[in-house]
């Protein structure tokens, strides 16, 4: 959870009523949803600058999960007035399961702090071995280089992936390195868990083997907080309602004479 309350000096507001009456109130619903859609842009663009997200599709679904949808905005039927921008997944439900990793991971980026995981991995004996998170080995991702996704643990076989008819299995085209009648077929790879320690690698050249590290396991890690999403928001918030109100109410007097 992320909850971010804000509320203003209303003094102005009840005069306005006062003098006014309706115009104030449809006035201030327009500031509200106007001021909340600049404020989700502004989110967006925040997101997708500080994370390191070199998949453009997952950068896009990031951007996404910070939402401002027909039930969030002020509406004149309920009162009081009130408008809320949502990260999907992460302080409200998500419609899709996508929506509710990423807004969790977004939270988590948001907040900080340590972090575990108690993920399970397959040992080429067929057996689960508690990992962790999985870290990247040096090189295998970069600055402009995403880990592709065919090495990714639930890929390759080693842990599980959610399955298309509902739950979680495991990948069939696992690997795991076990000796086959006449020795390791020439120019093959195949992945391993090595418990404790991490996802390795055997691929043969020849007659010769070959071991790199794919993937180290991690049980914490400490996140930092790469995200200053209360301050993106609260920043500049209440000069910004500020204008938009007195635009709309200056339009709403304008339209009703």
């Amino acid at each position: 959870m992320l909850p971010i309350q804000t509320t203003f000096d209303t003094n102005r507001f009840q005069r306005d009523i006062a003098a006014y009456g309706r115009q104030a109130v449809f006035a201030a619903a327009v500031a509200i949803n106007r001021t909340l859609e600049q404020k989700q842009a502004q989110l967006r663009s925040h997101v997708t600058s500080r994370l390191t997200i070199r998949n453009a599709k997952a950068r896009q679904i990031f951007a996404d999960a910070i939402q401002f949808g027909r039930n969030q905005r002020a509406d004149l039927k309920r009162q009081p007035l009130s408008g809320q921008i949502i990260i999907a997944g992460g302080n409200q439900q998500a419609r899709t399961s996508l929506f509710r990793r990423f807004g969790q991971m977004l939270i988590r980026q948001a907040e900080g702090g340590p972090a575990t995981s108690n993920t399970l991995y397959r040992t080429q004996a067929n057996q689960l071995t508690l990992g962790g998170f999985a870290i990247p080995a040096p090189g295998l991702r970069g600055p402009n280089k995403a880990v592709p996704r065919n090495l990714y643990p639930s890929s390759i076989g080693l842990t599980t992936r959610r399955a298309i008819a509902g739950g979680n299995e495991f990948a069939t085209q696992y690997k795991g390195g076990k000796k086959k009648r006449g020795g390791f077929r020439k120019a093959t790879k195949y992945y391993f868990v090595k418990e404790n320690v991490g996802i390795f690698v055997r691929e043969q050249i020849g007659k010769e083997s070959e071991y790199d590290a794919v993937w180290f396991f991690r049980r914490q890690i400490q996140l930092p907080r790469r995200l200053r999403i209360e301050e993106t928001y609260t920043g500049g918030l209440e000069e910004r309602f500020r204008v938009n109100y007195e635009t709309a109410l200056a339009d709403a007097l304008r339209s009703a004479r």
